[in-house]
């Protein structure tokens, strides 16, 4: 059983590390379902694309399954090095569960599982996403073409 992250209306998250195979899968099949909804790549990933991806990342990425308690997955939440050296954010909630505040709870646990200033992007007809980042944790830095681009507060850092 991993931890468990409060949400605004009182319901509570399981967070469970990603820390094997079959989780690492589990992001890819949730990532996968989510796709439209991402800033950048919007391609279906393989089992071994995903297994590629985070043999590239591991030991220096953070990533958590999250479900309601002895639930289904709900999503996921990562925090991955950009190619700058950044911290950088992503978070994916399966459709069904939109709506239900769990997108704020993993983003606001993941970003505290950083050490530092954590960015993320957010497409602009995103509605959940722009909502998502529009919150008091996060500041935005910027807009190019359909994109914005945020930064955490420092008060969080």
């Amino acid at each position: 059983m991993g931890a468990l992250i409060p949400c605004k209306d009182g319901r509570a998250l399981e967070a469970v590390p990603v820390s094997d195979f079959i989780a690492v899968q589990v992001m890819r099949q949730i990532r996968n379902v989510c796709r439209e909804g991402f800033s950048n790549d919007h391609s279906e990933l393989s089992p071994a694309a995903q297994t590629e991806w985070w043999d590239s990342i591991k030991g220096r990425a953070v990533a958590f399954l999250y479900s309601e308690p002895f639930g289904a997955w709900v999503g996921y939440g990562l925090l991955r090095p950009d190619a700058d050296g950044r911290t950088v954010s992503s978070v994916a909630v399966l459709p069904e569960y939109a709506g239900r505040g769990y997108g704020g709870a993993i983003t606001r646990h993941i970003v505290r599982q950083a050490s530092g200033t954590v960015y993320a992007t957010a497409r602009l007809d995103n509605p959940a996403a722009m909502a998502l980042h529009n919150a008091d944790d996060w500041v935005e830095t910027g807009r190019a073409g359909d994109l914005a681009f945020y930064r955490t507060r420092e008060a969080l850092v």
